[in-house]
């Protein structure tokens, strides 16, 4: 979260009874903590992870860094579709719809849903941003965004592929950092790749 103090921007973190400490060299494993959040801001893997939650067979996943870049995705767009005043009435039913879908719909057909969204442009997905958010490049924006989303699938469609095959003995145990998916979900990596549409609006109270 965020607040001004004597003009200046402080950011807040919060939420730290929900923490769990990890050391160096320990395992990736889920906190013992129930699983939180807001359904329309989660990554799809913290979704289909609980949907899953029932089936006494599944292992839970961590709820990684990676997950939390994403979050800021499904905000973003979140707040495109709904704060960004339109006085289209019916389209701004329609946008009302699409994200109360992502918090009301069963968890498997939310992932399902956030997937797609994720790897095809905005408009193929019926998704019509406000007039002011095309006028300031938002399209344009969420397009940079799904790069990033095919760099990650690239990256951890062959690594699950491997651990699967250790699993059954055939090969070695593969290395990946999953907490940043093999570096491609870095705040740097995300900045690189968004400001080429919008500009840091930082940059000015640094130099």
């Amino acid at each position: 979260m965020y607040e001004y103090r004597d003009g200046r921007l402080h950011f807040v973190l919060i939420d730290f009874d929900m923490a769990t400490v990890i050391l160096d060299g320990t395992p990736y494993i889920p906190s013992s903590k129930h699983r939180t959040g807001t359904l329309a801001f989660m990554a799809v893997e913290l979704i289909e992870d609980a949907a899953k939650v029932n089936n006494p067979d599944h292992k839970a996943i961590a709820h990684l860094l990676c997950h939390d870049y994403e979050s800021i995705y499904w905000l973003c767009l979140w707040c495109a579709l709904v704060l960004v005043a339109t006085a289209d009435e019916l389209l701004k039913a329609r946008n009302l719809a699409i994200v109360r879908a992502w918090e009301t719909k069963e968890l498997w057909l939310i992932a399902r849903s956030k997937t797609t969204i994720r790897f095809r442009p905005l408009y193929k997905n019926e998704i019509v941003l406000p007039e002011a958010a095309v006028d300031a490049g938002l399209h344009e924006w969420f397009a940079e965004w799904q790069q990033i989303w095919f760099q990650y699938e690239q990256v951890l469609t062959p690594y699950w592929a491997a651990v699967d095959r250790y699993q059954r003995g055939r090969g070695a145990l593969p290395e990946l950092d999953m907490e940043t998916a093999g570096g491609v979900l870095t705040r740097d990596n995300l900045k690189a790749i968004l400001t080429k549409i919008s500009p840091d609006p930082y940059a000015s109270a640094r130099t």
